[in-house]
């Protein structure tokens, strides 16, 4: 399988930082194939999508083999959590709208309807924010990501918030999208046993690499005790 990114020796420090939030971090990611990403909370999990995107400046090498230098051509972004001001009239169709790259309103309209249709919310468009559950929202984010028709996947814990339903909805259509085979994805994810199931391997990063290989080598007992400091164990997902 075709490599599609490459991070080498990655060292991101901030100024005054008396250590890196993140050093000595190398792995790759193929075409077809899902990277999970886990890690206590501020190990730098989410500086690590915002360094591939090129948003921190960083040390080593973030090598990028896509089809265009520009990233947000190539890339699909779901943050964690977008504030949004929802006293704006803004509508899913608007949001999603906004959301492509330069494309007559006949291509977006055609793009922002089968977005639509793969993620079965229709029933989203003409929604204002204001009226959104985290769920939709998440589901929304979900779509924009996604109507460029990135190589390249980044998801930052995209099920936040999202009720089991909502969940559910993302997760099928992320093994869908890796079973096409021509996009890499990177997920963060604190659900050890979504991990396991979707992952092709794992990157366990605790301000360094803890661990980085498939699912049964690097989540054993023994790596989760030093990732989270005590005793993780897997348990069955259920919906």
């Amino acid at each position: 399988m075709e490599t599609l990114l490459t991070v080498r020796n990655l060292k991101i420090s901030f100024n005054g930082d008396t250590e890196p939030i993140i050093q000595g971090v190398s792995f790759n990611v193929k075409k077809g194939e899902a990277l999970g990403v886990i890690g206590p909370n501020g190990s730098g999990k989410t500086t690590l999508l915002l360094a591939i995107l090129g948003i921190l400046p960083y040390e080593g090498e973030i090598k990028l083999n896509l089809s265009s230098e520009k990233k947000e051509e190539v890339i699909g972004y779901l943050p964690q959590k977008l504030d949004i001001n929802k006293s704006l009239s803004l509508t899913v169709y608007d949001f999603l709208k906004l959301n492509i790259n330069s494309r007559s309103q006949k291509e977006k309209d055609l793009a922002i309807k089968e977005i639509l249709a793969f993620l079965h919310s229709e029933d989203l468009k003409n929604k204002q924010f204001i009226h959104l559950s985290r769920g939709q929202i998440q589901r929304t984010l979900f779509m924009a990501s996604l109507l460029n028709n990135p190589q390249m996947l980044l998801l930052d814990e995209p099920t936040t918030g999202a009720d089991p339903t909502a969940e559910e909805t993302i997760y099928k259509h992320i093994i869908e999208l890796k079973e096409k085979g021509d996009i890499g994805i990177i997920f963060v994810s604190h659900d050890l046993t979504i991990v396991s199931k979707l992952a092709d391997r794992v990157l366990c990063l605790n301000k360094q690499m803890i661990c980085f290989g498939e699912p049964r080598e690097a989540l054993n007992e023994k790596t989760l005790k030093k990732l989270y400091g005590e005793d993780i164990k897997l348990y069955e997902h259920q919906h």
